[in-house]
């Protein structure tokens, strides 16, 4: 029963109960619409009494050598970190949810630019207003094309920007307001006028590796790159990430704990010289938090960071480490600093694979004990993830992927291969361009490696969207778990179980999958797509209403058909939304357009996906 004594262990972590008492101080709050001031007396009150009992576990050695003095040193440290904790989420939360004196609409605001994110048809930016009543008030802003505007800029919108109702808008517009940003608009670059460029030595940092990474690398791996170390892969080609996404690894192009373990390990290449340890790992964390500030700041990288951070104390301060520990640590911080992501798939997913690894992978190890070393470690990582990441991306996502298994054996080692080949590069071309470009030619070998694999487990189709779930599949679920049970008559069968699990869940998504799904007709009320066969399907659109086209959509999604040619023949906004997304979303060869709708409004952003894509475009005549 040792196994069950170290995970039940882990209440026994303070964090544990101060990471759970946050995320329910944040759910509560963000579930009202009206935010009462008792409100987190109230909240510490009640949580306390079903929390206390797990501090008390934390420090049981406290209260066994002080007795009562220790019991009411908890109650005193609980009850206070407790209400300090929810006040400051309180102020937080209430602050950027309050719509009380927000104007209707703001006229040609003079804005700072506070965030800035590059995307596939343009560039989305966050900016903050100061009226002059005072106080201030957040905004969204996307432009369409290119535009020389980064963070701390002032600039001129020459729009009306309107308030966003959140109870009427989608989960996008839900996530703003959470956030704290109740106005968004949509431009054109003509909109915008620059009024003073403050270029932060951050953003300056990050352009000059993005603009060394295009000098020393081809274009086809340079974009992978670029996401690697900005943590935004809008730089690669939505061919290549249809492959990771269809492969079951598209959470290897997240800049997160990985890509974090690779970096910080570069001083620790010195220890076999004599340097100190905690010196050297000082340095890596140094390392770690400059990669982390030259990136988009992606919260699955947060994570890893503050997590390397505490680790790094814990070694200084001559503490056990504890990784679990640290884990709920980050959590408690970034919700502490960014409480709505807590609604966010990413950071579910991050904060659960990583969890998953840390409680399951000696189970999952022990399972695949007979395996070499390498085989044995990469599929003990792999479903210890995913037996945490499997349900929240089903919720989320209505997806599961039965080639990731595999495909993460073959990905992982290349991706890293990847980073530590890019790295090399961009270390040793300021001194030698020469090597630089000769190692960059190497990264890319590794690319054209990775993007392979990509694609014979793409091929394979084994990637899912079902909306109903068949009673086999939460039985496959629960079978693959099998091996986190600690019972000594089962461990022959753990290994079995695994196998007899993929097996029953690939039974019931095929069985669950309509046939011949490539020469139907899809329809939804006025709207309907047609799928003809072929060696690149052809799928004409004929979509109305925007509502009919994402019904439409969610069905089209199940039919794993690539690559596409797509045919547009009538101009309406909900065509070009759903053709856009074919053209982000899947590997399309040819873009049919009609003529007579070429030079409508709304086609530029068409037109700059294709050619940023390198779609065929061809005109046809009526």
């Amino acid at each position: 029963m040792d196994g069950y004594r170290g995970r039940s262990g882990i209440t026994g972590l303070p964090s544990v109960p101060i990471f759970a008492f946050i995320a329910a101080v944040i759910l509560f709050f963000y579930s009202e619409g009206d935010i009462s001031p008792g409100l987190p007396v109230l909240i510490s009150s009640i949580t306390f009494l079903l929390l206390f009992s797990l501090l008390l576990y934390s420090f049981s050695p406290l209260i066994l050598r002080n007795g009562m003095i220790g019991v009411l040193f908890t109650a005193f440290f609980s009850v206070l970190l407790f209400s300090i904790v929810s006040s400051l989420l309180y102020l937080k939360i209430s602050e950027r949810i309050s719509l009380t004196a927000l104007p209707d609409e703001i006229d040609s605001p003079v804005v700072t630019i506070t965030e800035q994110r590059l995307m596939r048809t343009g560039i989305e930016y966050y900016f903050i207003y100061a009226p002059q009543e005072g106080g201030e008030i957040r905004g969204y802003l996307f432009v369409q094309g290119s535009l020389d505007i980064s963070s701390g800029d002032t600039v001129l919108i020459h729009k009306v920007i309107k308030r966003s109702d959140p109870v009427q808008g989608n989960s996008f517009l839900k996530k703003l307001y959470r956030e704290g940003v109740h106005f968004r608009v949509y431009a054109f670059p003509d909109d915008i006028t620059l009024i003073s460029k403050e270029e932060s030595f951050r953003e300056r940092a990050k352009n000059v590796l993005l603009s060394r990474i295009g000098l020393l690398f081809p274009a086809e791996s340079s974009g992978l790159i670029k996401a690697l170390y900005s943590g935004n892969r809008n730089y690669i080609s939505s061919w290549v990430v249809a492959g990771f996404r269809y492969s079951g690894i598209l959470h290897v192009l997240a800049a997160s704990g990985l890509h974090v373990g690779i970096i910080a390990s570069i001083p620790m290449i010195f220890l076999f010289m004599g340097f100190d340890r905690k010196f050297l790992l000082g340095c890596s964390l140094v390392l770690v938090l400059s990669y982390f500030l030259v990136t988009d700041m992606p919260v699955s990288l947060f994570r890893a960071s503050v997590m390397f951070g505490v680790v790094y104390m814990q070694i200084l301060l001559n503490r056990p480490v504890n990784p679990l520990n640290s884990l709920f640590i980050a959590g408690s911080v970034i919700l502490l600093v960014m409480p709505w992501e807590i609604y966010s798939a990413g950071f579910q997913l991050s904060f659960g694979a990583t969890a998953g690894i840390i409680m399951f992978y000696r189970g999952y190890a022990g399972a695949f004990s007979s395996f070499p070393p390498f085989f044995r470690d990469s599929f003990a990582v792999t479903l210890a993830a995913q037996s945490v990441t499997a349900p929240v991306i089903f919720y989320h996502m209505e997806q599961i992927n039965l080639a990731s298994l595999p495909a993460n054996l073959a990905a992982i080692p290349l991706i890293t291969a990847v980073m530590i080949t890019s790295l090399t590069a961009l270390v040793i071309s300021p001194f030698s361009s020469i090597l630089g470009c000769l190692t960059g030619e190497v990264t890319h070998f590794f690319y054209k490696i990775l993007v392979t694999v990509t694609d014979i487990f793409s091929a394979m189709s084994l990637n899912y969207y079902t909306e109903s779930v068949s009673v086999l599949l939460p039985a496959a679920f629960i079978l693959s778990l099998t091996p986190i049970l600690n019972f000594k008559k089962i461990r022959r069968f753990k290994l079995l179980a695994v196998a007899v699990s993929i097996i029953i869940a690939f039974a019931a998504l095929e069985r669950s999958y309509p046939e011949d799904l490539k020469s139907i007709i899809i329809s939804s009320g006025g709207s309907s797509v047609e799928v003809y066969p072929g060696e690149a399907a052809l799928v004409k659109l004929m979509i109305k209403d925007q509502g009919e086209g994402r019904m439409i959509f969610d069905y089209f999604r199940k039919s794993n058909i690539n690559p596409l040619v797509v045919e547009m023949e009538e101009y309406s906004f909900p065509n070009i939304r759903f053709c856009r997304r074919l053209l982000t979303d899947y590997r399309v060869d040819e873009l049919i357009i009609n003529e007579k709708i070429a030079a409508a409004w709304g086609m530029d952003e068409i037109y700059m996906l294709v050619d940023g894509e390198k779609i065929n475009l061809t005109l046809k005549k009526n």
